[in-house]
């Protein structure tokens, strides 16, 4: 198969659609992670998910009860009924997912045919692109504006989404962590409702403690669809336990595609999840360590983005990543190698999301791995520019 350089991922600054004839069932971003050799690099400021250790007996975890079997055709009923509350919503409303990508892959499996158009945010996650081209949609960029912190100019909405079915966007925003609040989703998707597009809402880092003031996007009307899952800010990806929420009688279409694509979910990481959710005591206090470590990562990113005048970013609002950009005409994939190479140090080309000239950084490593890979960057970023 033809490889395609990084930074020739598609983006459009017009309402135009795009077409694009590269082979489709296949994503840059994620060939790329798998290709990275893990004896090149000593500490991880790239990744976006949190490192957690899980010990199931402290959470009063009986695996000898754990089920091998029992319907779960949307996911079975007792973590629907959690991940329902957990929403504020009915479970009718809830359906299980393999993972927030294979949520955003039933999800836009329902609504995206070929020649619909698609308004999709920039900077936006590569694999989103990819799934969108691949479902024969027509891509419609969606702008945010790192001189309004990376979030959506609501000047110019209606012209944007003119013609579109659909509209996807993160809230919090991979990889930037902007996070949009209810006054800025509310205004997102009336102009969704309007133009009649259906809104997609990534939620899958709302699930990081700080993001809780702000109410999830499927309380916005039954044209809104928000996707999720346990596996950034609780690391249990493993599992691959994601849920997609929205109005019951597009969750049927998302059923149908389910078992079409996909047949059923896995019932013992469905019954471990809906464990976790219920141990309520033991996951209030992951969540304020969580807490405690993301906001001192994000100290720690901000301290040293600022000892680097060549650099910059806009500091997340919540999660542990963030989008910092380089010099001018810096290469964003060669800086990566450099970091690689030269720093053992993983980090992640702002390529990926279409932004050449920037790299993504994280703070899910333990502190003192933090630190000791932030020390190593030093050389790297002082030379930026030189």
């Amino acid at each position: 198969m033809r490889a395609y350089p990084v930074a020739s991922l598609p983006t459009t600054a017009d309402n135009g659609p795009m077409h694009d004839p590269r082979p489709l069932l296949h994503d840059p971003y994620i060939e790329w992670v798998q290709t990275q050799p893990a004896d090149r690099f000593d500490y991880d400021l790239g990744s976006s998910g949190l490192a957690v250790d899980w010990d199931w007996r402290a959470w009063g975890v009986d695996l000898a009860a754990m089920p091998a079997e029992q319907p779960n055709w949307r996911g079975i009923e007792p973590l629907r009924a959690r991940l329902a509350a957990h929403l504020g919503l009915g479970v009718d409303h809830v359906v299980v997912a393999p993972g927030t990508s294979g949520a955003n892959a039933l999800a836009l499996s329902a609504l995206v045919a070929p020649g619909v158009r698609v308004a999709l945010e920039h900077p936006v996650y590569s694999p989103m692109t990819r799934l969108v081209q691949a479902l024969g949609g027509d891509i419609v960029s969606l702008p945010r504006r790192a001189a309004l912190g990376w979030a959506i100019d609501p000047a110019g909405l209606a012209e944007r989404l003119a013609g579109c079915e659909v509209c996807f966007v993160s809230n919090p925003h991979n990889p930037t962590g902007c996070l949009l609040d209810d006054e800025a989703i509310a205004t997102l998707a009336g102009a969704c409702e309007r133009a009649g597009a259906t809104l997609v809402v990534d939620e899958v880092y709302r699930e990081f403690p700080g993001a809780d003031g702000v109410g999830t996007a499927a309380a916005h009307g039954d044209h809104v669809v928000v996707t999720s899952s346990l596996t950034k800010a609780y690391g249990l990806g493993g599992l691959r336990i994601g849920w997609i929420a929205g109005a019951p009688a597009f969750l049927d279409r998302v059923a149908e595609a389910n078992h079409l694509l996909l047949g059923r979910g896995c019932v013992p990481s469905e019954w471990l999840a809906e464990r976790v959710l219920a141990n309520t005591d033991a996951l209030a206090a992951l969540r304020a360590d969580i807490a405690r470590r993301a906001a001192a990562g994000r100290d720690a990113l901000d301290a040293f983005v600022a000892r680097h005048d060549t650099a910059h970013w806009v500091r997340p609002a919540v999660g542990i990543c963030g989008l910092v950009s380089l010099p001018d005409g810096t290469d964003g994939d060669a800086f990566t190698a450099r970091c690689r190479d030269e720093a053992r140090v993983y980090v992640v080309p702002g390529a990926f999301f279409g932004v050449p000239d920037a790299i993504r950084l994280s703070c899910g490593a333990a502190p003192d791995a933090l630190a000791a890979g932030l020390e190593r960057l030093d050389p790297l970023f002082a030379s930026l520019g030189r």
